[in-house]
């Protein structure tokens, strides 16, 4: 069997010039990779099913593609199978380029392939050296000769170091492309389960993260935390953010069951341990149990919360079909065991609602409902948005402002501040001028009376009488 090893300058993330349906100055950014034009043509005739290029405006000199996971790599090269048929395609893209970065291996070592060449034609040419100054002043001027060279094209293949790996051993204990009798993405639960190729040397392995960016508090797998951290060969990647499992090339069976996949039947249990695994559950439902929060419901920050001419920040909303109530939960309280929130109850004509707290006992009934929708936002917009798919008209009587409304006041509150503080300076000012004007009447007295110590208390010199007439050294 033939392979190419078809060298790629660069993976990571580009910018894509697709038009998007929202109006954003940001370009999206498309994971791929980076190909000179020609790989990028081999590339193209080999898995040209596989390929798909990213749209960018300025291409000068490189290729920005994407390439499906059942394409083989290994370090900075694609692997690709190749029979003789194609050799002569490819030998016609690198009979065109010096040095291309593409090699083949046949009878297990490299080759590379005919390509352009540089040697020399045997003709003398001469070459003159001449050496001066800044000014135009020549001093020497020297002569020798040197061989031309040419270039032409090596029309054979010739072994070659070729990428710096050998595919006779990594074949061997290499895993198999795809899982068998399993889809390569199960989507359930809000997880995604993936199976992807690992980079460069690295085995292949399952993936499991949510299926949106959310927080922790609204994360499916962290729900989930502790069955994935007792599952053996699971780790955590904090680059990706998810879950990953290297223990074989099936993924654990619990990992199945939380995505929500019945494909897979699982293997027979004995009948003596499913009696007691059933007899440990009964004893665990009759035994009574405190009531916990779930981690779904559950903020980090305890307390109920505070705002100030704002609107508080929801994180979850319930609903009650019977009693016809939705429940916006603000915050959540361990140690209470209840959770803190706005209940809104519509009705034909009015809407009415105020703040309360939720026992847990209330949420045990199957008529509660959570809406896995709804994202975190301020309370004036979820009570808007529910009072529109009930078609109610939300009257001003229920004391929440809007966020202009929100803004403006506490531009108010802080302008207001502001004035009072000001006032308060000037009136200390006015209190404190008397006082300053003693003070410093006070050290200009000191000043002058320290002057006037200074001059009297000087000592006179002593009067001195004309030397003598008579003594010459006076």
């Amino acid at each position: 069997m033939l392979y190419i090893a078809l060298r790629f300058h660069e993976k990571g993330r580009y910018e894509s010039h697709t038009p998007t349906e929202t109006a954003s100055r940001r370009k999206p950014k498309v994971s791929g990779y980076q190909l000179v034009k020609p790989n990028y043509r081999i590339l193209k005739l080999l898995v040209g099913d596989h390929v798909s290029d990213i749209p960018r405006s300025r291409i000068v000199e490189y290729h920005y593609v994407t390439v499906a996971d059942s394409v083989r790599q290994q370090g900075h090269y694609f692997i690709l199978p190749v029979i003789d048929s194609q050799l002569a395609e490819i030998e016609a893209i690198t009979k065109l380029e010096r040095q291309p970065p593409v090699h083949l291996w046949r009878d297990d070592q490299w080759w590379s392939f005919p390509q352009l060449e540089m040697y020399n034609t045997g003709e003398m040419t001469t070459m003159r050296t001449t050496i001066g100054d800044l000014f135009g002043n020549v001093h020497e001027v020297r002569e020798h000769q040197i061989e031309k060279t040419g270039l032409r094209i090596r029309p054979t293949y010739e072994p070659s170091k070729g990428p710096g790996f050998e595919l006779t051993r990594p074949t061997a204990n290499r895993a198999p492309d795809a899982p068998a009798n399993l889809p390569t993405l199960i989507t359930g639960n809000g997880m995604v389960l993936e199976w992807k190729r690992g980079y460069e040397d690295k085995q292949p392995c399952w993936w499991l993260r949510d299926e949106q960016r959310v927080s922790k508090a609204q994360s499916a797998t962290y729900r989930h935390y502790a069955t994935l951290k007792a599952t053996p060969h699971a780790r955590w990647s904090k680059g990706f953010a998810a879950w990953y499992y290297t223990g074989g090339s099936r993924p654990p069976q619990k990992w199945l069951e939380l995505v929500g996949y019945s494909g897979v039947v699982s293997p027979a249990m004995p009948p003596e341990l499913s009696q007691q695994i059933e007899a440990v559950l009964a004893a665990d439902d009759a035994a009574e149990k405190e009531p916990l929060i779930p981690l779904s419901l559950y903020d980090t920050h305890a307390g109920r919360y505070d705002w100030n001419y704002g609107n508080p920040e929801v994180w979850c909303k319930l609903a009650h079909d019977e009693a016809g109530w939705l429940f916006f939960i603000a915050n959540a309280s361990l140690t209470e065991r209840s959770l803190y929130g706005y209940q809104l109850t519509l009705g034909e004509n009015t809407a009415v609602g105020e703040w309360l707290t939720l026992a847990l006992d209330d949420l045990s009934a199957d008529s509660v409902q959570r809406d896995p929708q709804f994202t975190r936002q301020s309370l004036r917009h979820a009570i808007e948005q529910a009072a529109t798919k009930v078609k109610t008209f939300l009257p001003d009587e229920l004391g929440i402002p809007t966020d202009a409304d929100c803004r403006r006041r506490a531009f108010e509150a802080r302008h207001q501040t502001y004035l009072a503080e000001r006032e308060r300076q000037r009136e200390l000012e006015a209190m404190m001028k008397p006082y300053h004007a003693f003070q410093a009447m006070l050290n200009l007295r000191q000043a002058f009376e320290e002057g006037l110590h200074h001059l009297t208390g000087c000592k006179a010199l002593p009067t001195q009488s004309p030397p003598p007439l008579d003594d010459p050294w006076s």
